[in-house]
């Protein structure tokens, strides 16, 4: 068997919702601008923002590749002064004799976020 040369990323699916579970980018009265958002991680002290896409269909929710990492820390960016910290965490797994990093856990402003039965994780925010 022939394994990667290089571990594939994480691709990460999250909505990013209010205390009433309203999107609060795309949703009615939404409270931010998708256009205005930035995902920054720190690399050899420059702050590299981290491409995302949306999804372009209902449900919208944000779509990023970061990469595989046993721990890595991003920073979520609503304006100058409203920036979440999000850190996630990878754990090695072994499939027949190959090695990879599996994504185990997300965890915004210290508090850890559960994913949805379709692998979508909600951010309170």
């Amino acid at each position: 068997m022939d394994c990667l040369p290089v571990l594939p990323p994480f691709v990460v699916d999250f909505n990013i919702v209010d205390e009433q579970g309203n999107d609060v980018f795309f949703g009615e009265n939404s409270k931010y601008i998708i256009d205005d958002f930035k995902i920054v991680r720190k690399v050899n002290g420059e702050h590299l923002n981290l491409p995302f896409t949306v999804r372009d269909k209902e449900p919208k929710f944000l779509k990023l590749t970061v990469p595989p990492s046993q721990g890595d820390t991003c920073y979520l960016v609503f304006s100058t002064n409203d920036i979440d910290t999000l850190v996630y965490f990878g754990s090695k797994i072994r499939e027949i004799e190959c090695m990879g990093l599996r994504l185990d856990s997300i965890i915004v402003n210290n508090k850890k976020i559960e994913n949805d039965v379709n692998g979508v994780y909600y951010l309170s925010k």
